[in-house]
């Protein structure tokens, strides 16, 4: 193996080791929390007919699997994926800024007081293409 710290400072194997393990174990819990979460939203029934009738009308006979293609281009299913993934993104915060009035220019520009720390604004995300 070859890895190097920079142009001139090899990393030795252990730390590659290291780092590819890092890197494997931070994945599973991500996507695991990642996919509880969807699972979890589509328990909604009308978000559950949604998606069936997209995901019918694309795949007609159940047993074929789809291109991948076809799946990509499903506007509702996409919608669904994305807006999951913002509200329920593993690496982020979920905590309220604390901001000491609702007038406060602790920072620039001034935060409100009701400032959520990322990727929580009230209208959801759109897959590109589908903004109207």
């Amino acid at each position: 193996m070859q890895a190097m710290y920079c142009a001139s400072e090899s990393m030795p194997d252990r730390n590659i080791i290291s780092e590819v393990m890092a890197h494997i174990v931070a994945g599973i819990d991500t996507t695991t929390i990642s996919l509880s979460y969807l699972l979890g939203d589509e328990r909604r029934p009308d978000t559950v007919a949604k998606l069936h009738a997209e995901l019918d009308a694309a795949m007609p006979d159940p047993l074929s699997i789809p291109n991948i293609t076809v799946l990509q281009n499903l506007p509702y299913l996409s919608a669904f994926i994305i807006e999951g993934f913002r509200l329920h993104g593993v690496v982020r915060s979920l905590l309220e800024r604390v901001v000491p009035s609702p007038t406060s220019k602790t920072v620039s520009p001034a935060s409100p007081s009701t400032t959520w720390a990322m990727h929580s604004r009230p209208a959801p995300s759109s897959p590109p293409g589908l903004a109207s």
